[in-house]
């Protein structure tokens, strides 16, 4: 679990601002969802 934690945090800072708005709004969806 934590590597994978640790390879979202990597993916997330090579990312550009729009990509990562984009995957944080995503995931904040995607929990949401009933």
């Amino acid at each position: 679990m934590d590597n994978n934690i640790n390879e979202e945090l990597k993916t997330a800072e090579k990312t550009s601002d729009t990509l990562r708005a984009v995957y944080i709004i995503s995931r904040y969806v995607n929990i949401r969802k009933p």
